[in-house]
């Protein structure tokens, strides 16, 4: 799910236990293998399923950046954010989507990454890896770390925007910054990669615009979208 249980557990308490961790407000985040797609982007195939990218494997995480993250909200965003939940929780992906949606477009950042993993999953609506692309940066831009790791991600492998190195470390390195493990793993391929293609003395010029534009970066506060 895309911030709750695992799918993949193996036992019912263990499922339980998850839901325990998350209704805590002890958020688990997702850890996945974007760096083993970075390391291999050149010799590997382009994939579009980002799942393994994501989440590790087994892994389908859905819709609860529950409480603490909930909580900051107005009483109508809640209201609406929870009818999405509910419907997600009884799996009635099409109608979460929409009430997601309709959060999303008013600014709302968790709604707008669960809309991302919707489309870029194909639930609850087509699969649209453009459009996941465009919500992923909206929430990235408004300073969730998830997001902003998945949109390094898909800068680098091309998946849904155009290939854009300088945009790559830059997002990698912003959520890396805020202790995003996986971010700073596919730091280190990213400059491999680099240095391979572009040579040290250029990739070295890359990287350092990509650390200014880190350096400077600000979140923004969430505006309506169309």
């Amino acid at each position: 799910m895309i911030l709750g249980t695992l799918a993949n557990d193996t036992s019912r308490r263990a499922q339980i236990n998850s839901r325990r961790r998350l209704y805590n407000g002890n958020i688990c985040l997702h850890r996945g293998h974007w760096h083993a797609y970075l390391r291999h982007a050149v010799s590997a195939p382009r994939r579009t399923d980002l799942r393994r990218l994501t989440m590790g494997p087994g892994m389908l995480r859905f819709a609860a950046v529950l409480l603490s993250a909930v909580s900051a909200l107005s009483v109508s965003a809640q209201a609406d954010f929870a009818a999405g939940m509910q419907a997600q929780q009884a799996g009635d992906h099409v109608t979460a989507f929409k009430e997601w949606l309709k959060d999303a477009k008013k600014g709302n950042k968790y709604a707008q990454f669960n809309i991302a993993e919707m489309l870029r999953q194909g639930r609850g609506t087509e699969r649209d890896m453009k459009a996941a692309f465009a919500w992923y940066l909206r929430a990235a831009d408004q300073g969730l770390i998830e997001s902003q790791r998945n949109v390094g991600i898909m800068y680098g492998r091309a998946i849904g925007v155009d290939r854009d190195d300088i945009e790559s470390y830059k997002w990698l390195s912003i959520a890396a910054a805020q202790g995003d493990r996986t971010a700073a793993k596919s730091i280190d391929f990213m400059q491999k990669r680099m240095i391979r293609e572009f040579g040290e003395a250029d990739a070295k010029k890359k990287i350092g615009e990509a650390k200014l534009r880190a350096a400077t970066w600000q979140p923004k506060s969430g505006t309506p979208a169309n």
